[in-house]
């Protein structure tokens, strides 16, 4: 009698882990989710670049959201993603800001800071390991290491 008891108490236990699917999230992100620091910033037509890491400017991936943000400044912004084939494409950039519904953002240069220089942008991934970070566009190299 008490394995009958034990049995339908595991199968009951399984069936509502299952039945949960839905609430628990997951991410086909990979390495890429998490919170990178961006370090440096090089200009691929000169071959110059500008040493960020004293800056406090940040990338933040979870689920299907990519948000930026620099810890000294009040702004953040948002971006849907997709990342996949080596590459990153961002779009929909929003400013974060509930209180008035996420406006989008009309004038890309309040992401240039940040390297992004197109509302949509696409980005080569040209290495992602658990601790690095380095995103290709057309004019920029930016360089992240994982927080």
């Amino acid at each position: 009698m008490k394995k009958i008891i034990l049995v339908c108490s595991l199968c009951m236990a399984v069936m509502g882990l299952v039945s949960c699917g839905d609430l628990i999230e997951t991410s086909d992100n990979g390495r890429l989710d998490g919170l990178w620091h961006l370090t440096r910033i090089d200009t691929l037509e000169t071959g110059r670049g500008a040493d960020m890491a004293e800056d406090r400017k940040y990338l933040a991936v979870q689920g299907s959201i990519l948000e930026l943000h620099d810890a000294d400044e009040s702004e953040k912004y948002m971006f849907r993603f997709s990342h996949a084939d080596g590459k990153l494409a961002l779009s929909d950039a929003r400013r974060n800001d509930r209180r008035h519904g996420d406006p989008e953002v009309t004038d890309v240069a309040v992401l240039t800071p940040y390297g992004i220089n197109r509302l949509s942008e696409t980005f080569k991934v040209e290495n992602l390991t658990g601790s690095r970070l380095v995103l290709v566009s057309s004019t920029l190299r930016l360089i992240y290491r994982k927080f």
